[in-house]
């Protein structure tokens, strides 16, 4: 299988050089809530309309630690906390809540006293390949990937967008594992981090969409 990937390498390379792509840094969090909270705000919405408001707003109620964002949920209700951040689906909260408990615990495992060092440890140290054993019912793998780039690692977010700039460079459609090996290696030769050049490609597509 990797014969067969490193083949659409110099294709997918070859076809990503024809585009006027924009290579600006991407968002850097500093609070470990904001990254938790892009992640689920971002499964199935639009980024600029729908994400980026809704984290403002989480900016302004100044919610900045975990435990933080725990004990409110907890306390005042997920119905409550859909008025936080503008957006009634409890559905979300839980998912929010879940990924807020199950890093509060990594965080104890890792014997760390700050949320964002946590984020940041488990998202450069876990791999693709162990997504089904993360265990928060609602994430899925895009989600997944997304929380990775998000928490530090150098990775890519196979979104729909992902997948149709790999189909129209190599013309064909691969499983979502191969694609990114062969987005990863594509930043590699352009030295570039993966994750750069995964957000210049997204925003190229999905801008060139609307």
């Amino acid at each position: 299988m990797r014969t067969e990937i490193d083949s659409y390498i110099p294709q997918f390379l070859a076809f990503v050089k024809t585009l006027p792509l924009d290579f600006k840094r991407e968002l850097n969090y500093t609070n470990p809530v904001l990254i938790l909270a892009d992640a689920v705000l971002s499964m199935n919405r639009k980024y600029k309309t729908f994400v980026i408001p809704r984290i403002e707003l989480l900016r302004k109620a100044g919610i900045t630690s975990l435990t933080q964002l725990n004990n409110l949920i907890t306390q005042e209700g997920i119905e409550e906390f859909t008025k936080v951040w503008n957006y009634n689906d409890p559905k979300r909260v839980k998912i929010l809540q879940s990924l807020a408990e199950k890093f509060l615990k990594l965080k104890e495992q890792y014997g760390l006293a700050d949320d964002l060092e946590t984020l940041h440890k488990w998202g450069i140290e876990t791999e693709s390949e162990v997504w089904t054993s993360f265990g928060i019912k609602g994430i899925g793998f895009v989600t997944y990937q997304y929380l990775r780039i998000l928490c530090g690692a150098s990775t890519v977010k196979p979104d729909i967008w992902i997948e149709r700039v790999f189909v129209e460079a190599v013309g064909k459609s691969r499983p979502l594992g191969e694609i990114i090996e062969v987005v990863k290696e594509t930043a590699k030769q352009m030295n570039m981090p993966a994750q750069q050049l995964d957000n210049a490609l997204w925003r190229y597509y999905s801008e060139r969409a609307k």
